[in-house]
């Protein structure tokens, strides 16, 4: 039997190039700590970030402070400290409950300061201005004369343009370099897709822009995600009534999604609050489970890996997913389990649900010809093989397994439990 073993666990290891693994990067129990990453502390982590450095900045909601995750996994903050507002350097400035954080190729972080109402900046040294904004409202104008109201997520474009989910006044917003503030689509509360202000929204929360400038929303409270161009139209490409279903556009269903971020492909990826998952949308506009199973935490595949209430999504130039996971107090990260992030682009597949009772549901890539699926117990014994993407489990007893999708891109493997 140990034979058996070893020789089955070298020829899973080889399919290991091809897996998702969820980490942590940052983060324990709740409360506030510099230091080592595993060993620090956040207070409701809300949004997250990365720079071309490899530095990640999250919004430190509950502390009301921008913290700083180095390359060397060192946790520091950057700027802020006691609630309220002030400019100044690093500790000398104040925030109050930051929610959105994005950065420029400068080093420049971007702060959506949703208690003060402003649009923050903050130099790579920790000096922290006010870029836009000033008193509860609405209004465009240039810098300190605008208005937001509860301003939530914000990102920037290629071209150092930024886009802000104006939470209270149902608004995308939209900045150049100069600080001039202008609307992009909203008008009042409610739904509807349309022309810049026939549009309307629902508290808007996440929000991320394209390489071709194209603006995706995630509509908390319509439970839908959106698109804008830059002349203003607004479409609904995913999402309907409130639920967890995946399927195509409108036959999706999400949960409060609040965090949302697009790859070089166009491939969209959402954090819902109370899904607790990693959605992905892609160019097709299929919506599949990325990642994540039942409110927890759990590391490992992303068949198996649990969040609770996560809020906020990053992607970076490489396909590493960072994500801000909330109400677990941690940063999370989606990476290969090898180096080679190349081989991981070509099989990838989800199964739902995971744990299973009777029935397991598989979803392959697009462009992936199924060649055959086979199941192993967790000592690498071969239980069965499939043709189907749609496999009855009742035939199995409870425990662990291995599932190994074969394709004509190569091959693949998760594991899943049988209740």
């Amino acid at each position: 039997m140990k034979k058996i073993v070893l020789l089955f666990l070298v020829s899973f290891s080889s399919f290991t190039l091809f897996s998702q693994e969820v980490t942590t990067v940052a983060g324990s129990t709740i409360g506030y700590l510099e230091g080592n990453s595993l060993s620090a502390k956040f207070n409701f982590p809300t949004s997250v970030c990365k720079d071309h450095l490899g530095n990640v900045y999250v919004a430190d909601n509950g502390n009301h402070r921008i913290r700083k995750i180095s390359s060397d996994g060192m946790v520091t903050t950057l700027a802020g400290g006691i609630q309220g507002f002030a400019n100044g350097n690093g500790a000398q400035a104040k925030f109050n409950s930051p929610f959105g954080v994005c950065v420029d190729t400068n080093g420049n972080v971007y702060v959506a300061d949703k208690g003060n109402n402003k649009i923050r900046k903050i130099t790579p040294d920790g000096i922290v201005t006010t870029f836009a904004g000033s008193t509860l409202g609405f209004g465009d104008g240039t810098g300190t004369q605008a208005r937001f109201n509860t301003p939530f997520g914000i990102c920037i474009d290629t071209n150092g343009t930024l886009y802000v989910a104006d939470y209270g006044n149902q608004k995308v917003r939209k900045i150049t370099q100069s600080g001039v503030v202008t609307t992009l689509a909203g008008s009042t509360q409610g739904f509807s897709d349309g022309l810049g202000s026939q549009a309307k929204f629902n508290y808007l929360r996440g929000i991320c822009v394209d390489l071709n400038n194209n603006v995706y929303v995630a509509d908390y409270n319509n439970h839908k995600i959106r698109k804008i161009t830059q002349n203003g139209l607004v479409t609904t490409i995913a999402g309907s009534v409130e639920g967890y279903v995946n399927g195509l556009g409108s036959q999706a269903q999400f949960s409060y999604p609040s965090g949302i971020t697009v790859d070089s492909n166009g491939s969209l990826y959402v954090v819902e609050e109370y899904n607790h998952t990693v959605r992905k949308i892609k160019s097709s506009g299929d919506v599949i489970t990325y990642a994540g199973t039942e409110p927890g935490f759990l590391d490992g595949s992303v068949s198996v890996a649990k969040f609770f209430q996560p809020c906020g999504i990053f992607i970076d130039s490489n396909n590493v997913i960072y994500v801000s996971d909330q109400s677990n107090q941690r940063i999370r990260k989606i990476a290969s389990s090898t180096l080679d992030n190349q081989e991981n682009l070509v099989v990838q597949f989800t199964i739902s649900p995971n744990p299973t009772s009777d029935v397991l549901l598989i979803r392959l890539d697009e462009n992936l010809e199924l060649i055959t699926i086979k199941i192993y117990s967790n000592l690498g014994q071969l239980i069965k093989s499939e043709e189907s993407t749609t496999i009855s489990t009742s035939d199995l007893s409870s425990g662990n397994y291995f599932i190994e999708i074969t394709t004509d891109k190569g091959k693949a493997t998760q594991s899943f439990i049988k209740q």
